[in-house]
């Protein structure tokens, strides 16, 4: 088993609910009028207003999966307000889709240089980098997005599979052991414990790690659908 991890989340774009002063004197959000109001907005609105507005395009058509035109959307936004952040992490995320990791890396970093304070888009590009061999810089990365998200626990596991792998078995530990104390059924860290401790040479404590994912993923296996 592999300690680098990718888990770039590329597909997934959070709707960030902005409103604008031009829709909501007309009508009440909904599916149908969506992009209409959207546009609308483009029209009305002043150029950071006008910048959210093509960043959340961007969102929906990179939902749909319409990437091409989702890039088009981002990089306008971009265009017309430059710190924009959330349209710089939805080009960076598109980026990854279509393979171009050094696009990514700059895309992530222009986002974090407008707000330092979205620790997901740390942790986005901390998974590029790992997955890239930059390890020290993505380990920088990790910890910078716990500082304002340190509820998410899979940046825990992602950090000590990195950590690990940088020969920092001590530290990387503590992480899984964190990110159990958030989640006690979270099965990949006591995977990723199980696989530490047996580096250590600790047996005992890797079989019972080993032990409680397997019964965590049998007990999900067996939960009856309704």
């Amino acid at each position: 088993m592999t300690w680098i991890r990718i888990a770039t989340s590329a597909a997934v774009f959070a709707i960030l609910g902005l409103e604008f002063e031009a829709w909501r004197q007309t009508v009440k959000w909904n599916a149908t009028v969506k992009l209409p109001r959207y546009k609308e907005a483009l029209i009305l609105g002043s150029n950071s207003r006008a910048a959210e507005g093509y960043t959340e395009l961007g969102n929906i058509f990179a939902k749909q999966k319409r990437f091409e035109t989702a890039l088009e959307h981002y990089q306008k936004a971009i265009q017309i307000y430059p710190a924009t952040a959330a349209a710089h992490y939805g080009l960076a995320n598109v980026l990854v889709m279509r393979g171009d990791v050094t696009g990514a890396l700059h895309a992530y970093r222009e986002s974090i240089v407008h707000n330092p304070y979205k620790g997901e888009v740390h942790f986005e590009l901390a998974n590029l980098l790992a997955h890239q061999g930059d390890l020290d810089t993505a380990i920088k990365e990790y910890y910078e997005g716990l500082k304002t998200r340190p509820d998410i626990v899979q940046a825990y596991n992602d950090l000590g599979r990195v950590l690990a792998a940088r020969g920092r078995l001590d530290e990387a530990i503590e992480r899984f052991c964190e990110a159990i104390r958030i989640r006690p059924e979270f099965a990949e860290a006591h995977q990723s414990l199980a696989i530490a401790f047996s580096e250590k040479g600790d047996e005992k404590q890797a079989m019972l790690h080993q032990q409680e994912a397997v019964r965590i993923l049998r007990s999900r296996s067996e939960t009856p659908v309704h």
